[in-house]
């Protein structure tokens, strides 16, 4: 069970979402409290869970990524084994970027990064429309993707 956050562990976690290569010290500053005191904190949020990974965001274009594109997914038949089956089956692939199970119409959305329009249409021919499990596919270029700054919270300020 997680231990509940208190103003201080909030506080954390919104610069370290915002920065999250922040260095102990900075941090500490920012927040208010001791080097020490982060250090620990830092530690017991990443054990409780809370803090599950602090990863790069590297620029796409400069690895060759010169194209994004939102696929929809409907899938044949609407079981967890099937839904469980089609999401590990493409969180495989280098392509996919993140994976969202849907309520609605559409059963997944797939972010997807790819370096031109053929490979876009490789990907989704081997990946998808291949695929039994898949009733029908939709694609949507993404012209531009960015990140919120802010970390998200339930209170309606």
């Amino acid at each position: 069970m997680r231990r509940s956050l208190d103003a201080i562990d909030l506080q954390i976690l919104a610069v370290m979402y915002r920065e999250g290569a922040i260095s102990n010290k900075a941090l500490a500053s920012r927040v208010g409290i001791a080097p020490s005191t982060a250090l620990e904190r830092v530690r017991r949020l990443k054990e409780s869970g809370v803090l599950r990974a602090i990863r790069a965001q590297i620029d796409l274009k400069a690895i060759g990524v010169n194209m994004q594109a939102i696929v929809a997914i409907q899938l044949n038949h609407h079981t967890a084994e099937a839904f469980r089956r089609f999401r590990d089956e493409v969180l495989l692939n280098r392509e996919v970027l993140s994976l969202y199970h849907m309520g609605g119409e559409n059963d997944f959305f797939v972010h997807v990064a790819v370096g031109d329009a053929e490979h876009l249409r490789d990907f989704i021919y081997r990946v998808f429309t291949s695929n039994a499990a898949v009733k029908h596919v939709e694609t949507a270029i993404v012209y531009e993707h960015c990140l919120g700054r802010l970390l998200p919270t339930v209170s309606r300020d």
